[in-house]
């Protein structure tokens, strides 16, 4: 039977309190006995101070003061049934501090310290600091433990309280485990807004967005995408102007965006490069692109990186159309609805309001989009490209007859097991689905919000920068 769990208490599931009903840690249950050395007797234990983090409280901090070299690991619960473990440190005598990381907010937990691989203390307990003032609620839960990918346990993503593009409505970028727990969150400053939050391509730290186009409506003259870690620190900002909604990063740690022209939407955007070195510069001028080809003029809402052969898929929700830019800025292909633009091999499986727009590892097309021009419905369509034909090919699809909508964003992600995470933006739910069609996880918030981007977080621990 599958295992199954909702909450309908929204407080508990937004901030912890909550119990873990799944185990997704693999390794061996923990071994309680204590240690002992070569005498037989048990070694002294390590004095060890536990405190909330000052910046991020669902962090708990470990410190002390070791004798000698050795290799230091934590092992936590915030159940009876399960642990989660830190990586192996080795750290030299001295002062050390570890991370408890993946804690929900005002939360209950039990820690220990293993140094060379033994015990080092006695199980402690300590409780996360109270949920950020502010944060929007979570509604519901629900979902198949052994149905879901087991290899995902966090989720990033941003939500904007009310729908809010600014007038004071500032967006969360947030951190969520499987149990719909918050166990991270960062407020956008005043003036700001976010949609794009995440990991960098390394996956050492977290990317935010601070876009002033929408939270203050100047041309996008003070956006920024800054850089986090895990602690909450900001290591960094980069200067995006006329950002006005999507950027990524590539591999070589360029930022690529999407900037308005003239200060207003509806003079069209450009696809804009800012490398590692300081210097921008324009990539691809996508009004001129499309007022040659009949077209009118760029917004777009997904810019995506393909890492195989660094060009970029550019969606514009304008034209109904994305477009694929190689890394010198021409014009490779394009899909939908501008003209020259690839067909549809079956017309009913035409994409409108594509957001999220990406390939695959096998080459497929992955978008998120009404389910036909006019029906308030949103799904998912993945496409087989003919290249004999220069046409999409639908292989897979699903969400008609689901009845969720998303008037603007949302996004779908494809799971390493072969599930998928669908995102619905402006109606702020998300759901993994099966390849059968299953929905095996669902969460939703009460808040009539906005979600921007959500990537899956395999690590929490390759965010923490200052890691011994």
């Amino acid at each position: 039977m599958n295992a199954h769990f909702c909450w309908l208490c929204w407080a508990l599931a937004a901030c912890g309190s909550g119990r873990v009903d799944d185990t997704t840690d693999s390794e061996d249950p923990v071994d309680d006995s204590a240690p002992t050395d070569d005498t037989g007797a048990p070694p002294e234990p390590l004095v060890v101070q536990a405190s909330v983090h000052p910046v991020m409280t669902s962090i708990v901090v470990l410190e002390w003061t070791q004798e000698a070299p050795g290799s230091v690991q934590a092992e936590y619960s915030v159940d009876e049934d399960s642990w989660m473990r830190s990586p192996v440190y080795t750290m030299q005598a001295g002062p050390g501090r570890l991370l408890l990381l993946g804690i929900p907010f005002d939360t209950e937990v039990t820690w220990r310290l293993l140094t060379d691989g033994q015990a080092a203390t006695q199980d402690a307990r300590i409780r996360t600091g109270a949920c950020p003032s502010g944060l929007p609620d979570i509604d519901h839960v629900t979902g198949q433990a052994d149905a879901w990918d087991p290899s995902i346990r966090w989720f990033l993503g941003s939500l904007a309280p009310g729908g809010g593009s600014g007038g004071g409505a500032r967006p969360w970028t947030f951190i969520l485990d499987r149990q719909g727990r918050l166990v991270w969150a960062n407020q956008t400053p005043s003036g700001r807004t976010t949609f794009s939050p995440q990991p960098s391509v390394d996956g050492s730290e977290i990317l935010i967005d601070y876009n002033s186009w929408w939270g203050s409506f100047d041309g996008g003259a003070r956006s920024q995408v800054a850089r986090l870690d895990i602690e909450g620190t900001t290591l960094g900002t980069w200067d995006t102007p006329g950002l006005i909604h999507p950027f990524t990063q590539t591999g070589d740690g360029s930022i690529a965006w999407s900037a308005a022209q003239g200060g207003y939407a509806y003079s069209g955007e450009v696809l804009a490069l800012l490398d590692p070195s300081g210097a921008s510069r324009t990539l691809f001028d996508c009004n001129a692109f499309s007022q040659g080809h009949g077209g009118s003029y760029c917004g777009a809402n997904t810019v995506w990186w393909n890492p195989e052969n660094g060009h970029f898929l550019y969606s514009l929700y304008t034209l109904d159309t994305v477009i694929e830019v190689d890394a010198e800025g021409e014009p490779v292909r394009w899909f939908g609805h501008l003209p020259g633009s690839w067909s549809f091999s079956d017309p009913s499986s035409t994409f409108w309001w594509q957001h999220g727009t990406q390939y695959l590892d096998d080459g497929h097309l992955l978008v998120s989009t009404r389910r036909t021009e006019s029906a308030r419905e949103t799904v998912i369509r993945e496409y087989a490209l003919d290249e004999s034909d220069q046409s999409l090919v639908q292989i897979w699809s699903f969400g008609e007859g689901e009845g969720v909508y998303a008037e603007i964003l949302g996004e779908p992600r494809r799971l390493p097991n072969g599930n998928t995470l669908h995102n619905f933006g402006s109606t702020p739910r998300i759901r993994e689905v099966s390849p059968e069609g299953d929905v095996v996880w669902d969460v939703s918030w009460d808040d009539s919000g906005t979600l921007g981007c959500t990537h899956v977080v395999p690590d929490l621990y390759a965010l923490w920068t200052s890691a011994p």
